[in-house]
């Protein structure tokens, strides 16, 4: 399954679409796979990552003129803790590697995605890519 949102990430004045997909081939025990998709570019995809985990919130602070994602990083027995993701010369850090949100009460911004995945696989309650002709 996959959970996207359309976000002006790079301050250009169009929106991005973030993407996280979820399931056996994407996901495991440190996060999901996440891409940054340029619709307006032939649906380029700008960049990927590993180890996103949700709710991930665009904040309203900018850096390089990119604003700057905050999500969870957890897994391998390490504590959860909140991420700011920087971009640097068009490429953001990766979650293994992002500095540490000291006080999330402070941060301003948006959720993009917070759905509960958990609740979502366990009720059914979500939306899945399928053949158009199968789904008639």
């Amino acid at each position: 399954m996959t959970y996207y949102n359309y976000v002006d990430l790079n301050g250009d004045g169009s929106n991005e679409i973030f993407a996280v997909a979820v399931g056996p081939y994407t996901s495991g025990s440190g996060g999901d796979s996440g891409m940054w998709l340029i619709p307006y570019a032939g649906m380029t995809v700008s960049q990927s990552f590993t180890l996103i985990r949700t709710p991930i919130i665009v904040s309203d602070t900018t850096t390089n003129g990119a604003h700057e994602p905050i999500l969870q990083r957890s897994g391998g027995g390490a504590e959860t803790e909140y991420v700011r993701l920087v971009c640097s010369d068009g490429v953001y850090s990766n979650p293994a590697d992002a500095e540490v949100v000291e006080d999330l009460a402070a941060v301003t911004g948006k959720a993009i995605i917070s759905n509960d995945l958990t609740v979502d696989m366990q009720s059914g309650d979500y939306l899945t890519l399928a053949d158009a002709a199968k789904a008639d």
